[in-house]
């Protein structure tokens, strides 16, 4: 999965839609250089956050399929301990008094 920033500079513009020459240096005015590693550092930080949410959800999905495995391996089990109390003649006890 390709990330915001990444699909940003692959596309060739910046988010304002000005293109980007990939083979000369923009001529910026003093304060726009500012500006623009303001708007660099807020992008960069929300492509951690999207790659750190995607890692969870991922990571949550996995969790539950395992969740999902061991519920029916407990289901199964159950079954298979009544069948086998069932064959056996067993019964449950409360204990002796």
């Amino acid at each position: 999965m390709q990330s915001k920033l990444a699909r940003s500079w692959s596309h060739g513009h910046h988010n304002d839609g000005r293109s980007i020459d990939q083979n000369s240096r923009p001529i910026r005015e003093p304060g726009r250089l500012s500006a623009d590693r303001q708007y660099l550092c807020r992008f960069y930080l929300l492509d951690q956050v999207e790659a750190k949410f995607d890692a969870i959800k991922r990571a949550s999905n996995w969790l539950n399929d395992q969740l999902g495995d061991l519920r029916d391996k407990v289901r199964d089990s159950e079954r298979a301990v009544e069948l086998f109390k069932e064959q056996n003649n067993l019964s449950e006890t409360k204990g002796l008094r």
